[in-house]
């Protein structure tokens, strides 16, 4: 089952929280970025019931989808908690070293312990992130690199990038496609991609349906899903709190 847990970017709405995407199987639970969104984890209990395990990847490390992290300590305790981050691969430095600095005194209450039980960086090369089947590539179209990641062929996630063509082939053939849609228009900025360009890279990718994320909360999110549409018929809104199933998961 795949849970939108925040759908928006930048910063929550009345509407969205920030970028948290929830993929379960079985006793353990994939999260993609930990945006606002992950609170609703403390908030509604039984998504976590039953759960031994979470992995969090880390599309990228602005504040929006890390910040999160922060609210671990009041989600599924006795749970074991990894983060998971493009550290290496994307800047050179250790996903553990950057994030020391954030959630360093005076910047969070909590130690890093506390938090989580473990940080590692993402093997870009493997096609696992601990017991999950998933594949990730580097992104350079942002204002500093993100990545993108494809769960088997069921769910692809492609946000914080300009239209990133090598996006189609990382989605190719999957069911879902999670891509963001910052702006309107038919040509995006050199860090965010329109609605049109989403459903551009759904189109190469033959993806089976297409749902845009990252929302700016001051976008005309009618217009964004015209746009894209008009293009690629099979596409949605994020809605925070959608339950999609993925019949594998």
């Amino acid at each position: 089952m795949l849970h939108l847990l925040g759908t928006g970017g930048w910063m929550p709405s009345g509407q969205r929280e920030t970028s948290c995407f929830m993929i379960r199987r079985g006793t353990t639970v994939l999260i993609l970025d930990a945006g606002t969104g992950i609170r609703r984890l403390a908030t509604q209990p039984s998504l976590l019931e039953g759960v031994e395990r979470i992995d969090i990847a880390l599309s990228h490390f602005h504040l929006d989808h890390l910040v999160g992290l922060s609210y671990l300590d009041a989600i599924g305790t006795g749970i074991e908690k990894v983060v998971w981050g493009p550290g290496r691969a994307a800047y050179g430095v250790s996903t553990i070293d950057i994030l020391n600095r954030i959630l360093a005194p005076p910047f969070s209450s909590a130690a890093r312990q506390e938090l989580f039980t473990a940080v590692k960086d993402i093997d870009m090369a493997g096609e696992q992130i601990g017991p999950h089947p998933v594949t990730v590539r580097v992104q350079d179209r942002h204002t500093h690199p993100s990545v993108s990641f494809r769960y088997a062929d069921l769910v692809a996630y492609c946000t914080d990038t300009a239209f990133d063509a090598d996006n189609g082939g990382l989605a190719r053939g999957v069911r879902l496609l999670l891509h963001e849609a910052w702006l309107t228009g038919p040509t995006g900025s050199a860090s965010h991609s329109t609605a049109s360009e989403a459903a551009r890279v759904a189109l190469m990718a033959e993806a089976q349906a297409l749902i845009l994320v990252h929302l700016d909360p001051r976008a005309e999110h009618d217009l964004l899903l015209a746009e894209s549409r008009s293009l690629f018929t099979a596409t949605d809104l994020g809605r925070d709190g959608l339950a999609i199933p993925l019949g594998a998961s």
